[in-house]
């Protein structure tokens, strides 16, 4: 069992306090958890930007999640959960090909050079299975020019998502993108790509389950748990929503974003549940849902949403080694993360660590983040969970990035075994 000191509480109020002080950062929440309970959870910044009366942002603060609702619909902590759970009951297999819910892809071609114009492709040789989707292996990919960065403002893709009449049916057309057949730009299962596999992995469990994925994510998740994620902006959500914020680049000040990045705020538009990038949740919930998994492994979970055998699964690696080589060309682009080679692989739910880094997290952890400089991770070894909430653009903002390194560093240095 692991604690944090008074010394170490005392070093990240102050760094919390610097952060909260320096202009360069907006909103953020900074919390710790461990199986028995929340650690620390302390951080600063208005809910919006330069508007003391919207009220300072707290552990109950609401953010739009983006890709961290990947680790709850695979079990992601956010979404991949919800296929560990289907999979579990027996509704789901991961050596399933996908075409068993979505007909439309027992047709998928192969890119010859996915950076061309107009690249030539030919069938694939492969049957894309439901593990291909869960650790990013299954050829899916946006369409971008370099595939390992990612987009200064998020796919187009996703805001035409939203078909009323046929929300599955239209998202698939959507990432066609015109081609004869679903376009991959490799064999699935011999390399990694950040795509649209978990957002298609939704799909499926909504085929497989009969129900929605924000119901299913509910019934399974949320109510066993007391939390609440879900794709839809309520009231209750609304007032508590912490605001994207972008530097202008004119003034040097961040101000906040009043375009639509993704999300549609109004409710009655959202048809398609998006299981890679669509959810909200206070940071609360969401340290409270990675708390669980580490009260699983510890084995004093109340109605665990998983079994402790299948929790062990979300950390192991699952990648090739070429796959892990392109997962770490994305690690990379963070200076503060290790950067030599092969340091990191997928499993079914989130990147794992494969070596100790010095003086923050250990082998075996499993985290991910979120485009707006979301991030979060278990490390079962040690025993704690954490998680830093914010919501600035763009991502990998090297402010940002810079904080969240002192924080994981100072919060394992305040760390003692008791």
């Amino acid at each position: 069992m692991v604690r944090l000191t008074n010394a170490g509480k005392q070093a990240l109020d102050r760094l919390v306090a610097e952060a909260a002080a320096d202009p360069s950062i907006a909103s953020f929440v900074f919390g710790v958890g461990t199986a028995d309970g929340e650690i620390y959870f302390h951080g600063g910044g208005y809910r919006i930007q330069d508007e003391p009366l919207s009220g300072l942002v707290n552990p109950d603060s609401v953010f739009r999640l983006y890709s961290q609702s990947k680790t709850i619909t695979c079990v992601k902590c956010s979404y991949s959960i919800a296929a560990l759970h289907l999979i579990e009951q027996g509704g789901l297999l991961e050596s399933d090909p996908v075409s068993k819910y979505l007909p439309e892809f027992s047709n998928l071609i192969v890119l010859s050079d996915p950076l061309a114009d107009n690249p030539q492709f030919s069938p694939a040789k492969t049957t894309m299975t439901i593990k291909h989707l869960m650790n990013f292996s299954s050829g899916l990919s946006t369409p971008s020019k370099d595939p390992t960065q990612y987009a200064a403002k998020l796919y187009p893709e996703y805001l035409t998502a939203h078909d009323e009449l046929d929300p599955i049916g239209g998202f698939i057309k959507v990432i066609k993108r015109g081609y004869p057949g679903i376009p991959l730009v490799f064999e699935p299962g011999t390399d990694f790509a950040y795509g649209w596999s978990i957002d298609i992995l939704g799909f499926v469990i909504e085929k497989a389950s009969g129900k929605s994925l924000e119901n299913y994510i509910k019934k399974h998740i949320c109510e066993p748990l007391k939390i609440k994620f879900s794709f839809y902006l309520d009231n209750e959500f609304h007032q508590r929503l912490v605001a994207l914020v972008k530097k202008n680049e004119s003034t040097g000040r961040l101000e906040v974003v009043e375009e639509d990045y993704l999300y549609n705020i109004e409710p009655s538009k959202v048809f398609c549940h998006l299981g890679g990038v669509g959810m909200y949740s206070s940071a609360r919930d969401y340290l409270k849902l990675l708390r669980h998994l580490l009260e699983i492994n510890k084995g004093v979970a109340q109605n665990p949403i998983i079994s402790a055998s299948t929790l062990s699964s979300i950390f192991q690696p699952a990648l090739s080694d070429k796959g892990q080589r392109s997962l770490g060309l994305i690690c990379q682009r963070d200076p503060y993360m290790p950067q030599d080679e092969g340091h990191w692989s997928w499993s079914n739910v989130f990147s794992v660590s494969l070596q100790d880094w010095p003086g923050r997290r250990r082998k075996g952890t499993g985290g991910w983040g979120g485009w707006p400089n979301l991030k979060h991770f278990v490390d079962p070894t040690t025993g704690i969970a954490v998680i830093f909430e914010t919501q600035i653009l763009p991502t990998f903002n090297p402010d940002v990035l810079r904080y969240y390194s002192e924080f994981e560093k100072v919060l394992y240095a305040g760390l003692e075994d008791m």
